[in-house]
């Protein structure tokens, strides 16, 4: 299992562990707030994540209304082997892509406090057979409703 254990460790930069073919589990410091972009992307071998509370979300880039990328994260993209993971209730948005392509996701919690689910966000999740979307989510993609409703 990997460990990141600091009390001063409050980001996971974009592309930190992009491409760690072996990493399998990871489980991350309290004092996380921010996951970066792409930050786990193609990390075949990553079969669940424990993500704290506190982690308000899934990307650094600022909104921009020119910016087409900044609704989209990719953190757990083509994670093929991430089966489950555990988001706090701190989250309030699951952006675009965050889960794509993780063909053998099958269980996650979305917390009761969600707003927002962005465009693919669970594209290609074939093994994610149900979703209990919370009466607080304003937005939905059409692909994600399409997916797994």
């Amino acid at each position: 299992m990997g460990s990141l254990y600091s009390d001063s460790l409050t980001v996971i930069p974009d592309y930190a562990f992009a491409e760690c073919k072996k990493l399998n589990t990871v489980e991350l410091p309290k004092g996380i707030i921010v996951i970066g972009r792409y930050a786990f992307y193609e990390c075949e071998s990553l079969e669940q994540i424990f993500i704290p509370e506190g982690v308000k979300n899934f990307s650094i880039l600022r909104k921009d209304a020119y910016d087409w990328e900044s609704d989209f994260t990719g953190t757990f993209m083509y994670c093929v082997n991430l089966k489950k993971v555990i988001l706090p209730e701190s989250i309030k948005e699951i952006p675009g892509q965050t889960f794509y392509g993780c063909i053998n996701l099958s269980d996650i919690n979305i917390p009761s406090h969600l707003e927002k689910i962005g465009m693919e966000a669970f594209c290609g999740c074939k093994r994610l057979k149900s979703l209990t979307i919370p009466q607080t989510v304003i937005s939905i993609s059409e692909t994600d409703r399409k997916s797994v409703v």
